[in-house]
């Protein structure tokens, strides 16, 4: 009985490093002027990335982050300042709108019921237990079911009143981070108009408490600080007052 031939291996796919060798290699042969050209795209890799430091950040003072560092000085200035026209991608600024909002003293609803809550201690007398716990005895207890059941009452609507003000207030700052990216006599002017500008409502840490070195601020994070300065809080939340 015959034998069905092995199956040959599978080759490996190429590496990203691989695909970027043929694709330079294919850009030289097809390029007159490969100097520019090669400038041109490590420009765009690092207008893409945020920054010309993102692009050394990994291997800060070896001798081939100096050399980039100076290539890209050159074309994009040493600050950046013309790094915007070489953007390609479309720039997302994320934001954790509650972290947002908690940065500007607004009280998250979790807090808000917490501290209505605490209000039910005053109406009547906590007594320590022989097994260390505490017995609480409402004064009048027909008053605190109906303290509970008002409180309750105010934190649920505090609950869809913060949800709606913290959806107005992230249409506000995405407005903001297209302004700011758009602005002309701005630090991000040059940004090519077809760039598709958006900002992103996430849950974990936000931008402004992840902040590098403000000479190393990615293009996202500098637009993240532009608009939140740029974007009031709701006035009609309550902060760190209420109790």
């Amino acid at each position: 009985m015959s034998q069905a031939p092995e199956s040959a291996p599978s080759a490996e796919e190429p590496s990203r490093l691989d695909q970027a060798i043929e694709v330079m290699t294919a850009l030289f042969r097809e390029t007159h002027d490969y100097s520019e050209a090669v400038t041109i795209v490590l420009a765009s890799v690092a207008a893409n990335a945020g920054s010309s430091y993102a692009l050394i950040s990994g291997r800060p003072g070896s001798w081939e982050s100096d050399v980039l560092s100076q290539l890209l000085g050159s074309t994009v200035s040493p600050d950046d300042d013309a790094l915007m026209q070489y953007r390609t991608e479309p720039i997302t600024v994320k934001i954790n709108v509650e972290e947002a909002l908690a940065d500007l003293g607004v009280l998250e609803p979790w807090d808000y019921e917490d501290r209505l809550m605490r209000r039910l201690e005053g109406l009547g007398t906590t007594e320590a237990q022989p097994d260390g716990g505490t017995l609480f005895t409402p004064d009048d207890p027909e008053d605190y079911e109906a303290k509970i059941e008002e409180y309750t009452r105010l934190a649920e609507a505090y609950e869809q009143k913060y949800q709606a003000e913290a959806e107005a207030y992230f249409v506000r700052f995405e407005a903001n981070v297209r302004a700011a990216a758009t602005a002309e006599d701005g630090q991000f002017a040059g940004l090519p108009e077809h760039i598709r500008i958006t900002a992103q409502r996430v849950t974990d840490v936000d931008a402004g408490h992840a902040l590098s070195s403000p000479a190393y601020l990615t293009l996202e994070e500098r637009l993240y600080l532009a608009a939140f300065e740029a974007t009031p809080g709701p006035d009609n939340l309550e902060n760190d007052t209420f109790s």
